[in-house]
C-alpha cells in the first residue's frame, strides 16, 4: 500500500513491502503536479512488484 504527501508544490509516494529475502524495502517517486497521478504512478509500480513476487513463487 502507497502512502503520499506533498513536497512544497509537488505530490510524491511511497511504497513500503519486503523483498523476496524477507527484507524490508522502500521505493518511491516524486515530482508529480497532483495526488491522482501519483497515485496512478503508485498502483502501477505496486502492479509490477506484485508480478516479480507471484512470478517468482511461480517458479518454485
Amino acid at each position: 500500500m502507497a502512502s503520499f504527501r506533498k513536497r512544497g508544490n509537488k505530490w510524491e509516494y511511497r511504497i513500503i513491502y519486503k523483498d523476496l529475502n524477507n527484507k524490508r524495502r522502500e521505493k518511491s517517486e516524486g515530482g508529480f503536479r497532483t495526488k491522482p497521478e501519483a497515485r496512478d504512478a503508485a498502483k502501477r509500480e505496486e502492479a509490477k512488484l506484485f508480478c516479480m513476487v507471484m512470478t517468482f513463487h511461480a517458479r518454485i
